[in-house]
């Protein structure tokens, strides 16, 4: 089992997911390349990405191809298994769209080092505080450096490779949305610690944001996600709920969830299919539904 005494470049990979990745991807490399030593790139691009054949022949890089899109579970423990394979003690989980600043590692390794709730060795995952919010200009209050939470969402975050391997990995029936959740809560409920260091700064969308109008007259930004995404958000929190969430973490959940429906189907002209990707998610959830949707069900929520 691996022993994560120190946090810095040579002890740390990154793995970026692809899946039908535009130029971005490139820069997102880049920008974690001097946070590492090696960037694994998982390609979920059925057949491979040109992209990630290019990115694959620059030092430092190695390719993963998965030959079809996985999903982000089983691409996650692919770069993790070739992670402790070549001995590195932490791997930075990135999306194809999300930019780290100059600083990320030298302050993620300072407000973990200085921790003093818990050591290195007890924490499972570490990321940048995430508000869910679409106003980039929304007025952030002052939050400690480090703080023990529930779960930080995947891209940005570190995880701790001895710690991946003691609670057996992402959770590979999670195909997208929530596996990041999940995780988190089964490595707390091992007795791990989840970490937020809320003055760590990354570039990351969610969904495609942007304007639409409530009734005509409010306009306000939104997600924007496609119906299927709602599908999996919704059956997947409900899973996490029913397994390792609990009561306490499924409450406040469920009245995020209600909140980000209800704003989709006022604001976003998909609505009606939201709402029954929605209805679907509840039912498949409800009943320990995983994995990826079939493509007939796919194509009904389309």
């Amino acid at each position: 089992m691996i022993a994560p005494a120190t946090l810095d470049r040579q002890s740390t990979a990154a793995v970026i997911v692809l899946y039908r990745p535009e130029a971005q991807a490139r820069r997102v490399a880049a920008a974690a390349a001097p946070h590492v030593n090696r960037v694994y790139l998982v390609d979920n691009t059925p057949g491979g990405s040109a992209l990630g054949a290019a990115l694959a022949g620059e030092e430092g890089v190695s390719l993963i191809a998965s030959g079809n899109n996985v999903g982000l579970g089983t691409a996650y423990n692919l770069a993790a298994a070739a992670a402790v394979e070549d001995g590195y003690r932490w791997l930075l989980v990135l999306d194809q769209d999300t930019i780290l600043h100059d600083d990320y590692l030298a302050v993620m390794a300072q407000r973990l080092s200085g921790f003093p709730a818990r050591s290195l060795e007890e924490i499972a995952c570490a990321g940048p505080r995430y508000v869910h919010s679409l106003d980039p200009d929304k007025f952030l209050p002052d939050v400690p450096p480090c703080a023990e939470v529930s779960s930080v969402i995947s891209s940005g975050s570190l995880v701790n490779l001895a710690i991946w391997e003691a609670v057996g990995g992402f959770d590979d029936t999670f195909f997208i949305d929530y596996v990041d959740v999940e995780y988190c809560l089964r490595a707390r409920r091992n007795g791990y610690a989840v970490v937020e260091v809320g003055d760590l700064l990354m570039t990351h969308t969610m969904g495609a944001a942007d304007v639409n109008t409530i009734f005509g007259f409010y306009s306000r930004k939104s997600s924007n996600y496609p119906p299927l995404r709602h599908y999996y958000m919704t059956r997947n929190a409900v899973v996490t709920g029913r397994t390792v969430g609990g009561a306490k973490w499924s409450r406040p959940e469920l009245l995020m969830r209600l909140k980000v429906t209800a704003l989709s189907v006022a604001m976003e002209p998909a609505r009606w299919r939201i709402l029954k990707a929605i209805a679907y998610g509840l039912r498949d959830g409800w009943h320990g539904t995983t994995g990826e949707l079939p493509a007939k069900r796919r194509a009904n929520l389309s």
